[in-house]
């Protein structure tokens, strides 16, 4: 049923008056129910994804990173690979994520539009 000057405005089955727009919106701020169209996981799910991903590729990198100098001869690995420098590594494993996620926190929350 037709409510009000807003075009389009219904009424749930609780005697609320609904907007278009804010029907849309409550579609990403609730989880969809099994049977529905839309995705179960939301906005804030693909926000958990795309930071689980940007995490995964941070440490992807520094992993790669760290096993770059391996072909290197074998007495210059004891400079590469010496404790302050796999300490940085450790170190970076831990706080590099963090920044990574700092500042790409538009794409994360946005997912790029």
């Amino acid at each position: 049923m037709e409510l009000g000057p807003v075009k389009g405005a219904v009424q749930d089955g609780f005697g609320a008056v609904v907007t278009p727009a804010a029907a849309w919106s409550s579609r990403w701020l609730y989880p969809a129910s099994a049977g529905d169209e839309q995705s179960s996981r939301g906005p804030m799910g693909m926000a958990a994804v795309r930071m689980a991903a940007a995490v995964l590729v941070t440490w992807a990198a520094l992993i790669v990173l760290l096993l770059a100098p391996s072909p290197l001869p074998e007495q210059w690995r004891y400079y590469i690979y010496s404790p302050a420098s796999v300490g940085s590594w450790m170190l970076a494993m831990l706080v590099a994520p963090v920044v990574v996620c700092v500042v790409k926190w538009r794409w994360i929350k946005s997912g790029g539009s």
